[in-house]
């Protein structure tokens, strides 16, 4: 049985079963199936994009305060409080785990440009707990920048 006369058989076999109680409840069911399907895809996807817009609202909420200091202190010698960079770090582990695999990869490049700055303070002599002022704190605030291009709600 070649192709063309499955599928006239299978269009003969439509045409006469619709009008049926039998072919009637088939399709009811099959289309049943179909429609539960969808509908269970659409409400799953959804739910993770309204937690993904969840976890970048928090994150954006995270590194904003740190974006603002930074950008109304320009041109002196800035340095984060340590709350705020522990704050941060949480905030990066808690949104990775939104983000997919290509997507993740990105974000933990940026990321650890990010963290590298903080490595890169000027070895002034303050007080004991006094945190160190950054090397170039438009450095900083680029890559603050570029780290919320990842957390761009949905």
């Amino acid at each position: 049985m070649g192709v063309l006369e499955c599928r006239a058989f299978l269009l003969d076999f439509l045409q006469r079963s619709i009008y049926t109680p039998f072919g009637a409840s088939i399709i009811a069911i099959v289309g049943s199936l179909v429609g539960y399907f969808i509908g269970n895809r659409m409400a799953v996807d959804r739910y993770r994009v309204a937690r993904f817009n969840d976890a970048t609202d928090e994150f954006r909420a995270t590194l904003h305060p740190a974006k603002l200091y930074m950008q109304s202190e320009k041109g002196t010698r800035i340095s984060m409080p340590s709350e705020w960079i522990e704050q941060h770090d949480i905030a990066a582990l808690e949104f990775r785990n939104h983000l997919s695999k290509r997507k993740g990869c990105a974000f933990d490049t940026d990321w650890r440009e990010y963290k590298t700055q903080e490595s890169k303070k000027e070895p002034y002599p303050y007080q004991a707990g006094d945190p160190l002022p950054y090397e170039n704190p438009a450095l900083v605030l680029k890559c603050i920048d570029v780290v919320l291009t990842h957390a761009r709600s949905k």
